[in-house]
């Protein structure tokens, strides 16, 4: 399936806003409001001590680094925020990267410093390498007040751990899960990737059971994406392991479906699973946020925007007290309304009660119509007052979130990784 059969973002934003023009994204700062409300906190740290092939977020090599300069900017950055947050209720904090504890004494240092700038809680989040997961990193980060946290497992199993070039082995990564299961985080989530090259459904299912029997609070499971700017496209097409088909992918979530539903654990959002009564790590659904850091994106009011991926223009930045935004775009209402509608689908539960809350609106007066023919056709449920995707509709989500990756995601941070301060982009 081609990623230009998958016109995700203007095809959606047709069908829920009657607009078609392409997105258009500044490279100037926008207004943003002098003061926001609740809002949650995101950190990016992008050193790597390797580059893994399929990974499209924002990273270095940590080699070479100024680390203790990329800290003092983010400081910075943080301080510029100050006075808009002051009122604010911050009830998360998000932390990922690249590899947060790639280094671990500026990690906890700027953990201390945001937990002290800001008023932060209940969700303290981190994720962590398998390589990085010694009891030691684990113990200094619970005692830090990080009560969640993100194993990127990937794989327990040599043979699909090497073919996506991951630096350590299955016993490795089972040794990473037992230091996080016993380091007394409120929550352990485990993040798989499925579909990877030469992956067989037993292979999938020894994978999530593991991971289950262990005990984890959530399950998270991820399909392999082509990013274009990666070296993922190129590694496949020399290899014998075809990408997985829809057909494929499709056998797949049903396996981690039924297992996790076997083992207790809910379906919490269109690729994760958390087990009744835990926290869930989640730091992508917020309806707005703040980012701090090169490659962070943020989400005040109705103003998206991006700071440049450039780690040396990013400190360059900050250090003139400027905030270091590379791309911005104001939505209007039927914009805001859309990127709702899209997180909620992906949550799998749409709330009339949040509709209502967030635009003063009925749900069901506005989409109506489409909501009683996603109903008629299987994808969507009535559940008191919210509409629930059912399987096959998170699986069909299951595809649209991917087309948007490759429609939306795939161009944006592939502009970005390629100009530290691009004057305009057109994604359309």
């Amino acid at each position: 399936m081609k990623p230009s059969f998958w016109r995700t973002r203007r095809l959606y934003r047709l069908l829920l806003t009657g607009k078609y023009q392409p997105y258009v994204f500044e490279g100037t700062i926008p207004d943003l409001p002098n003061s926001l409300g609740d809002i949650g906190l995101y950190l990016h740290i992008p050193f790597c001590k390797q580059i893994c092939p399929f990974c499209p977020y924002n990273k270095v090599l940590l080699y070479g680094q100024d680390v203790d300069a990329y800290a003092e900017a983010v400081k910075k950055e943080a301080e510029m925020y100050r006075e808009r947050l002051q009122a604010s209720t911050v009830p998360s904090l998000y932390i990922g990267g690249g590899t947060p504890l790639a280094s671990p004494r500026h990690l906890l240092d700027l953990i201390a410093f945001l937990t002290h700038s800001f008023r932060i809680g209940p969700e303290i989040g981190v994720e962590a390498h398998p390589s990085d997961a010694s009891v030691e990193n684990l113990s200094a980060l619970r005692r830090s007040g990080v009560n969640l946290l993100s194993l990127g497992v990937q794989s327990f199993q040599d043979d699909l751990l090497q073919r996506i070039s991951r630096p350590y082995d299955g016993e490795k990564a089972k040794e990473a899960l037992a230091n996080s299961m016993n380091a007394d985080f409120d929550s352990v989530d485990v993040d798989l990737m499925f579909g990877l090259p030469g992956e067989t459904e037993d292979q999938l299912g020894y994978d999530v059971e593991y991971a289950l029997r262990s005990g984890i609070g959530q399950l998270s499971a991820y399909p392999l994406i082509l990013f274009s700017f990666t070296k993922m496209p190129e590694i496949l097409a020399r290899s014998t392991f075809p990408k997985a088909s829809w057909r494929q992918e499709k056998k797949m979530l049903q396996i981690i479906q039924e297992l996790s539903k076997a083992y207790g654990y809910e379906r919490t959002s269109i690729w994760t699973w958390t087990k009744k009564e835990k926290a869930q790590y989640t730091s992508v659904t917020r309806q707005d946020f703040v980012g701090f850091g090169a490659g962070a994106a943020s989400r005040c009011s109705n103003v998206f925007y991006s700071n440049t991926c450039s780690v040396s223009e990013y400190v360059k930045a900050v250090d003139t007290r400027k905030l270091p935004i590379a791309l911005s775009i104001s939505l209007d209402e039927k914009d805001e309304i859309a990127w709702w509608l899209f997180w909620a689908a992906y949550r799998m539960s749409i709330s009339r009660q949040e509709f209502r809350r967030l635009f003063n609106r009925e749900l069901d007066s506005e989409f109506g119509l489409y909501l009683k023919a996603l109903r008629y056709l299987g994808i969507l449920k009535e559940e008191g007052t919210e509409y629930r995707l059912t399987d096959n509709g998170g699986f069909l989500f299951h595809l649209v979130e991917q087309g948007y990756s490759l429609d939306f995601l795939d161009g944006m941070w592939g502009a970005l990784s390629s100009e530290a301060w691009p004057k305009r982009l057109v994604l359309g």
